[in-house]
């Protein structure tokens, strides 16, 4: 898939889950359920927040894609491979 299309991908998967999030929230609050809408959202987000992989540490990583162009500028991959 080109870049530009799987960012668009990305995108769109994102605001599908922010708008699957916003309408499960409950109109009205409920005592049946016994939790507010802020806490059916946190729960959501600390499961997302499970899923997102692990930082990339340069140390650890291959010394080749953090090497210094000879201009001193980092290359775009490895400027991706860190954010």
């Amino acid at each position: 898939m080109h870049e530009n299309a799987n960012i668009t991908y990305q995108n769109q998967e994102s605001t599908k889950i922010m708008e699957t999030i916003l309408n499960i929230q409950p109109r009205v609050s409920s005592a049946a359920s016994g939790k507010s809408p802020d806490e059916v959202v946190m729960e959501m987000a600390t499961q997302f927040a499970s899923l997102v992989p692990e930082l990339l540490d340069e140390t650890t990583g291959n010394k080749e894609h953090f090497e210094l162009t000879a201009e001193g500028n980092m290359r775009s991959l490895s400027i991706v491979l860190l954010q």
